[in-house]
C-alpha cells in the first residue's frame, strides 16, 4: 500500500521531479517552478508544475537550454521524490517571443489504470460466458473478490492479468470469505460491456464491498481495504476537497479552534512555501478583538494580518529561487558525473597507449598522432572539471 511518506511537517525542501521512461527508468531532473501537489488517497493525486525552455546558471551567468524540455510529452511518467510516479496528462506552451515554458499537469499513476478496458466481462451472473463457467460448466465455482489460493476465481487477480505491470498488496481478510446460507460472503456479481479498468474498480467494486483501493505507484501495488479501516489502520488521511464535501461543519465556541497542524500527504505542498516553513495553520480571528486581546494587542495582531501577504510574497520569492538553484545543483553534479567518466575513459586509453609504447613514437607517427588525439580530449576533460 502507500503509506504516504511525504508528510508536510517533515519535509524540508521541495521534492525533485525526474522524467521517466515508459518503463520508470528515470532520463533526468527537470528544472522547474510553480510547484502544486495535492496527494489524495480516494482518486488519483494531482501535481502541476512549470519548466522553463531555458534557465540561467546564477553561478556562471550563462543561460542553458533545459537539457529535458524536448522530451516532456502527454503520457510521459514523472516521479516526485518522496511521493511517487505520475504520468502527464496535459501540456500548456507558453510563449512571449521570448522565452517560452511548459504548463504541465500530471496525476498520479493510477491512473494509467483508466486506459485499460474491460470488455463484455462477465463475472458471477450465471451465464454461460461468466467467468465461473470458463472451466467446468458442470461444477462452476463463484469468482471471490480475492482467493490467494485460487487465483484462477479471484476477481483482483483476473483483472490484474490485463495489466501485470500491476500487482496485489494488502488485502483485508474481509474479501476472501465465499456466500453462505449465513454469510454474504465476497462472491458478487458483475456484468460490463465496456469499462476502465480504474473506473471499474473505483466505481463498481469498491462501493459493492464496501471497501477503499490503496494504489501504491512506488511498487505499482494495489491494496484493499475495508471502509471502518482505510482511515484507521493505514497512514491514509482524507483530502480537504472530500472533507468538505462529506462533513457538515457547525460553529460553536467550543469547536473553535487557533491552530491546526497540517500532518496530512492530502494538502498541497505549496503551504510550507505559503507560511514560512510552517506546518501550522493559525487563525486568530475569533479573538482579535479589544473584548479578548485588549486594544494594543488586537492593534498590533490586525497589523500583522495587513503587512503578512506582502512578506508572505517575499518568502514565496526567496524559496522559489532557492529550489531553482538546488535544481542547479543537481544540473551540475549531474554534468560532472558525466565528465569524471570522460575523464577515466580517456586515462584507461591513454594507459594503453603508453604500454604499447605509442607515446614514444615519431610526432608524425600515426600512433603518435592518436596519442595526443586522446591526451588532449583528457586534458579538456579535466579544464572543464576544473572550471
Amino acid at each position: 500500500m502507500n503509506d504516504f511518506e511525504f508528510k508536510l511537517s517533515d519535509q524540508k525542501e521541495i521534492p525533485h521531479i525526474y522524467l521517466c521512461e515508459v518503463d520508470k527508468t528515470i532520463s533526468g531532473c527537470l528544472v522547474k517552478k510553480d510547484l502544486s501537489l495535492n496527494v489524495k488517497w480516494n482518486t488519483f493525486s494531482e501535481i502541476s508544475f512549470t519548466v522553463p525552455r531555458t534557465y540561467i546558471n546564477l553561478s556562471r551567468g550563462e543561460t542553458f537550454l533545459n537539457p529535458y524540455y524536448e522530451k516532456i510529452e502527454s503520457l510521459r511518467n514523472i516521479f516526485v521524490e518522496g511521493i511517487g510516479y505520475f504520468q502527464i496528462q496535459d501540456i500548456s506552451v507558453r510563449s512571449d517571443g521570448i522565452k517560452e515554458s511548459k504548463e504541465i499537469s500530471a496525476h498520479s499513476y493510477e491512473v494509467s489504470l483508466g486506459q485499460k478496458y474491460l470488455n463484455n466481462f462477465k463475472v458471477n451472473t450465471g451465464e454461460i460466458d461468466s467467468i465461473e463457467y470458463e472451466e467446468n460448466p458442470e461444477d462452476i465455482i463463484p469468482v471471490r473478490i480475492f482467493w490467494p489460493g485460487k487465483p484462477e476465481r479471484s476477481l483482483l487477480n483476473i483483472i490484474l492479468e490485463k495489466v501485470p505491470d500491476w500487482s496485489i498488496g494488502h488485502v483485508d481478510n474481509e474479501f476472501t470469505t465465499v456466500t453462505t446460507e449465513s454469510q454474504p460472503g465476497m462472491n458478487r456479481m458483475f456484468d460490463v460491456s465496456r469499462e476502465s479498468i480504474y473506473d471499474f474498480l473505483m466505481n463498481d467494486v469498491a462501493p459493492t464491498v464496501h471497501g477503499v483501493f490503496i494504489f501504491d505507484t512506488m511498487e505499482n501495488a494495489i491494496s484493499l481495504y475495508t471502509e471502518d479501516r482505510a482511515g484507521k489502520d493505514t497512514d491514509i488521511y482524507i483530502s480537504k476537497d472530500n472533507l468538505m464535501k462529506e462533513v457538515s461543519v457547525k460553529y460553536d465556541c467550543n469547536d473553535i479552534k487557533t491552530s491546526l497542524r497540517v500532518s496530512g500527504a492530502d494538502d498541497e505542498v505549496s503551504i510550507r512555501m505559503h507560511n514560512f516553513g510552517n506546518d501550522s495553520i493559525t487563525d486568530l480571528s475569533y479573538y482579535a478583538t479589544e473584548n479578548y486581546m485588549g486594544r494594543d494587542l488586537s492593534a498590533a495582531y490586525n497589523s500583522y494580518l495587513t503587512t503578512l501577504p506582502a512578506k508572505q510574497a517575499q518568502y514565496t520569492i526567496l524559496a522559489d529561487e532557492y529550489n531553482v538553484l538546488n535544481n542547479e545543483l543537481t544540473v551540475l553534479q549531474t554534468e560532472l558525473t558525466g565528465l569524471q567518466g570522460e575523464e577515466s575513459s580517456y586515462k584507461n586509453i591513454q594507459q594503453t597507449q603508453i604500454e604499447a609504447g605509442w607515446a614514444e613514437k615519431a610526432p608524425e607517427s600515426t600512433e603518435y598522432g592518436r596519442y595526443k588525439e586522446n591526451l588532449d580530449k583528457l586534458n579538456t576533460v579535466i579544464s572543464q572539471i576544473n572550471d
